[in-house]
């Protein structure tokens, strides 16, 4: 979806985990493991981790404050881009970089999360990268003693600013945690994550099944919350999966664009699915499959057909 030309590829960037920016940081240890999980996911895969370094008078060359934390293991071969300004972009050999390697993707960890994250998150959208934040992957300087209750209860601070503040045409922008992150699938549709005017809610006997397969069929992303009913994005789309129990379970009918009907009704009966209409091309230009899910709901799978 980049606007990028001849840039298949996704690179993961680790933006200044440094000791002299994370040692006090919010919940440091646990986003530094996020962080180094993520990175070994991007080399199991294949995809470029590229490390972001920044320099100011805090931040000296060779000093201890400088180095990247212990934790994190740069390997041998793996750019390094040192830089200056907020933005990772800005007078840097980044997009030199990521343009030698063919990539129009990336996913952003690191530090911190209300300045050099969000510029760089910023930057790659303007430029034309589809850009995907891990949201259990930055931080920034412990400010829970001020920070609303909810940021107290185990979120940074700004990541709302962040979640849902970043879209852009023909680019596709979103936010996964360190578990769904896959560098090897193939992304769908622009996300934008926000409520929509008309929002579907399914009610379902298996809230964990039912968004296994959502993400199984449609690569869809989002978490299970306690106390509130799943948000999860398919596309541009949102969609709340709820127990039943809370409201009377009734099965759902959901129209849903895909960039290949046939493939995702192949994933879809692997995922369990009964096939209620195998692929077929319509009158009206879909090519468009239907199948019921294993908790009842019906999905009409299509693509628009080349004409």
């Amino acid at each position: 979806m980049t606007t990028l030309t001849n840039r298949p590829k996704t690179a993961l960037l680790v933006i200044d985990v440094q000791n002299g920016v994370v040692a006090d940081a919010y919940d440091r240890d646990t986003v530094v493991a996020n962080i180094a999980t993520l990175v070994d996911k991007a080399r199991v895969a294949g995809i470029d981790v590229v490390w972001i370094q920044h320099n100011n008078d805090d931040l000296v060359k060779d000093t201890e404050n400088w180095q990247f934390v212990p934790e994190l293991k740069w390997g041998a071969g793996e750019p390094v881009v040192q830089k200056h300004y907020a933005d990772a972009f800005e007078e840097t050999d980044l997009e030199s970089v990521l343009a030698a390697g063919g990539i129009g993707r990336v996913y952003v960890a690191g530090a911190q999360t209300d300045e050099c994250v969000r510029s760089t998150l910023h930057g790659a959208l303007v430029r034309g990268y589809d850009a995907t934040l891990v949201g259990d992957a930055h931080t920034t300087d412990d400010m829970s003693s001020y920070a609303r209750a909810d940021a107290r209860q185990g979120h940074c601070p700004h990541e709302p600013l962040l979640a849902i503040s970043h879209t852009a045409p023909g680019r596709i922008a979103g936010t996964v945690s360190t578990a769904d992150a896959d560098f090897g699938a193939p992304v769908a549709t622009t996300v934008q994550l926000k409520y929509h005017t008309v929002t579907p809610r399914i009610f379902v006997t298996d809230v964990t099944a039912a968004v296994d397969f959502l993400k199984t069929t449609f690569g869809a992303t989002g978490e299970i919350a306690p106390g509130r009913p799943a948000e999860i994005q398919i596309g541009d789309s949102l969609v709340m999966v709820s127990e039943a129990g809370e409201r009377e379970l009734f099965p759902a009918f959901l129209y849903v664009y895909v960039d290949d009907a046939d493939a995702a009704y192949r994933r879809a009966i692997d995922a369990g699915a009964v096939s209620v209409e195998e692929p077929s091309d319509t009158p009206y230009g879909d090519r468009r499959a239907m199948v019921r899910d294993p908790f009842g709901n019906t999905f009409q799978i299509a693509h628009r057909a080349a004409v």
